[in-house]
């Protein structure tokens, strides 16, 4: 696995993003509503430098978690 560069304000280069969604609940939900939120705080938060740097999403609905929660794996992608 290479190894993650940071530069001023995140992660630099091209991305690929895992998302482990853990419901609160077992309502019905869409999983894509979950992601432009996610990604712009991400982004906000300093983790990378723009969303249009991930190259690969991958997203993965998980078991019943009481409050919810969600698991977010980030690795740089070599081309």
């Amino acid at each position: 696995m290479p190894s993650i560069t940071q530069k001023q304000g995140g992660l630099a280069g091209r991305l690929h993003m895992e998302v482990y969604l853990y419901p609160p609940d077992k309502r019905k939900r869409d999983v894509d509503n979950v992601l432009k939120p996610l990604l712009d705080a991400m982004e906000h938060a300093g983790c990378y430098e723009n969303d249009s740097q991930i190259d690969k999403l991958c997203v993965t609905r998980r078991e019943v978690t009481p409050q919810g929660s969600c698991y977010v794996e980030i690795k740089t992608i070599d081309f």
